[in-house]
């Protein structure tokens, strides 16, 4: 079982790294998610790039991954509450938002089962 939750982890931490490397190639398309009330959108989207990126690597060389995991949990719930909840809010009968947000949810409830996890597991 533990080779299962190491390829698990591996594979989170390669998701969290894409989406990273994404949040940079396509900057302005991320900014442009950013609530309008939030100053500075793509220096928003460029520093969660970066958080993405160093959150996969802590993942995968297994340093600070705890504390990783927890801030990078943080950081998607706070996704789903400012980004994925208002356009549920307005348009309640568009599925796509709703899929979104439990997507978004489930990836930062894997990053609090990380931070959870046993180290002898890891």
């Amino acid at each position: 079982m533990n080779y299962l939750f190491k390829a698990g982890m591996y594979v989170y931490a390669l998701t969290m790294a894409v989406f990273g490397v994404q949040h940079f190639m396509y900057a302005r398309n991320v900014a442009g998610m950013v609530p309008g009330w939030i100053p500075w959108p793509l220096f928003w989207a460029y520093l969660v790039g970066v958080a993405l990126i160093a959150a996969a690597i802590s993942i995968a060389i297994n340093k600070y991954t705890t504390q990783a995991c927890i801030l990078l949990g943080i950081m998607i719930f706070l996704f789903v509450i400012l980004i994925d909840i208002p356009p549920i809010i307005k348009q309640a009968h568009v599925s796509a938002y709703i899929t979104d947000a439990f997507k978004e949810a489930s990836l930062g409830g894997c990053a609090f089962i990380l931070a959870g996890a046993k180290p002898g597991r890891v």
